[in-house]
């Protein structure tokens, strides 16, 4: 199975943090609740027995750091941290 990728993106339009996962939109007001809902999906991902990566981006629309890997095994990296 295919790791999911949840990106949360800040929506200039709609001037809010956006959640996307497939065919999945979901808006929040900040980013901190965005990250906490995505956080939730991954979860729920890993549950279900697949795996799932959150990118969070940055306002201009860059990368700003990955949110984590759920479940922690099945990250790529093998340091500590």
């Amino acid at each position: 199975m295919k790791r999911a990728i949840i990106r949360i993106t800040y929506s200039k339009a709609a001037q809010c943090w956006q959640i996307t996962h497939g065919d999945l939109a979901l808006a929040c007001a900040t980013r901190a609740e965005a990250l906490m809902e995505a956080r939730v999906l991954a979860v729920w991902q890993a549950e279900s027995g697949g795996t799932a990566e959150i990118v969070v981006h940055r306002m201009d629309g860059r990368i700003s750091r990955k949110g984590g890997t759920y479940p922690r095994s099945s990250d790529p990296r093998r340091s500590k941290g």
